[in-house]
């Protein structure tokens, strides 16, 4: 399965001092994947981006701005179905007739960690780590942008 590793920065941040991916970052993360490498579509990654967190995203030119409060709301929404999605598997068969997949199914749509990564301030985040962060320790940052995106498969 291919998805994407988004790197961010904080808009006031200086491109020289951002600190990239590299294959071991995201292997630590999601132990198995074949390969990673530097996205040669990054304009159709953004409008990946784009389709999965509707507004939070601006593009001017060759910027592309997250609005920090309409990303965690979508975020947050990303999450909330993600829930609602593994209570739906979780209900749809009595207990004794659920198996394996259903139970990773369902743990895939709580966690939602294969996914889109993120890889901000020299970490990486699957979705709901990067929402926490967000509410509480990146609670002073209001702006920030995309500046790459990686591909990966696992």
């Amino acid at each position: 399965m291919h998805s994407r590793v988004f790197v961010i920065k904080k808009v006031k941040d200086n491109l020289d001092d951002i600190i990239f991916p590299d294959f071991e970052d995201v292997n630590k993360y999601i132990n198995g994947i074949d390969y990673m490498e530097i996205s040669d579509n990054f304009d159709e990654d953004i409008e990946w981006f784009k389709s999965a967190y509707k507004d939070a995203i601006t593009t001017l030119g060759a910027v592309h701005k997250i609005n920090k409060d309409k990303f965690i709301e979508a975020l947050k929404e990303r999450r909330i179905n993600g829930i609602k999605k593994a209570i739906e598997i979780l209900n749809s068969k009595p207990v004794d007739e659920i198996n394996e997949f259903d139970l990773y199914n369902a743990a895939d749509n709580l966690e939602r960690k294969y996914t889109f990564l993120f890889f901000y301030d020299a970490s990486m985040f699957s979705e709901n780590e990067l929402l926490d962060y967000l509410q509480n320790v990146g609670k002073t940052e209001d702006e920030f942008e995309i500046i790459a995106s990686y591909d990966y498969h696992f």
